[in-house]
């Protein structure tokens, strides 16, 4: 068998991200159907329960593969380091233009390197969900483009995302935060949650905010590496 190479990797990880969400809702669901189902047991005509007992016991089997999951996925990956983001964002975009899709994707980058701490297939799943889903959502659009601006302060780097040429918020229509519970979480779309779940992983927020130009634009706020 030939040994993985980074991009495999790199891949696999993406493919992790976008499973843990899916992982923690269908971990909660499980949880609870056991619990209602060890109370109903109990109340059930004894002719039922015996088939009871399986459904909770192929329930169980199910959960605890979800926990064998999570546990392998804590113990994978490198010890977390210094990642330019600039470095990682330009080559997402890059990724992005090599599709020659129809819609522009425009980077300014901050001038100064972004250095922050984390996980390097963190980043790149991150800076890839970000460009490939606001190009997704521009698709059919009246917009001319995407525009990525960042911005370096003294202890954070701001990344603002908008469309070039529409106050339309259609390019974010994959990142609808907005009134969204923590309890309600399962109702964003699957590009979202992976979002907000990475940004959080790193420290930073994510949330969508009209500029002054009365632009519904995405903004990821992110803090700088000591």
């Amino acid at each position: 068998m030939q040994p993985a190479n980074v991009n495999d990797l790199e891949q696999m990880a993406f493919l992790a991200e976008l499973a843990r969400p899916v992982a923690h809702e269908t971990n909660n669901f499980l949880n609870n159907l056991l619990l209602q189902l060890a109370i109903s047991e109990k109340t059930i005509p004894e002719p039922y329960r015996s088939d009871w007992r399986n459904i909770r016991r192929e329930g169980k089997k199910l959960a605890d593969l979800l926990q064998q999951w999570q546990r392998h996925r804590k113990l994978a990956g490198a010890a977390p380091g210094k990642i330019d983001l600039n470095q990682i964002m330009e080559e997402a975009v890059a990724a992005q233009r090599a599709e020659a899709r129809a819609i522009q994707l425009v980077l300014t980058t901050a001038r100064e390197p972004s250095w922050i701490r984390a996980f390097l297939t963190d980043v790149r799943c991150l800076c890839f969900l970000l460009t490939r889903y606001a190009l997704e959502g521009s698709e059919g659009s009246a917009a001319g483009g995407v525009e990525i601006r960042m911005e370096r302060t003294q202890q954070r780097i701001l990344l603002r995302m908008f469309d070039t040429e529409s106050s339309s918020p259609e390019l974010l229509r994959w990142f609808d935060f907005e009134d969204v519970a923590p309890t309600e979480r399962h109702t964003l779309s699957l590009p979202a949650l992976c979002c907000r779940s990475l940004v959080e992983r790193l420290g930073g927020s994510i949330r969508i905010e009209k500029d002054g130009k009365a632009r519904m634009v995405l903004l990821v706020d992110l803090p700088l590496a000591v």
